[in-house]
């Protein structure tokens, strides 16, 4: 079972991505209190940009979801940071 997170990624004008995300996972790294860790994020058709979007996200480091509790605020980044988020509930 995959951790819920909500998460927006940011416009290229703030410094973020300049197109909606495709397909329907990317691979991106999550970073919280100068931890970073690598996740899958899986959502429906594609990710879109400036707006929270609740997603799915399977950690490639199981052990690493323990530095990302409920509640949690998290930072996106893919070459810089590109987004933030929380997260929703924690993978049982």
């Amino acid at each position: 079972m995959a951790t819920q997170l909500e998460l927006e990624v940011i416009l290229a004008a703030q410094g973020g991505l300049s197109a909606p995300i495709p397909g329907d996972e990317w691979r991106t790294v999550l970073g919280v209190g100068g931890q970073y860790c690598s996740v899958r994020l899986r959502f429906p058709g594609e990710l879109p940009l400036g707006q929270a979007s609740r997603v799915q996200a399977d950690f490639l480091f199981p052990e690493a979801v323990e530095h990302f509790p409920a509640g949690t605020q998290f930072t996106v980044w893919h070459g810089g940071v590109v987004g933030n988020g929380r997260v929703l509930a924690v993978a049982a």
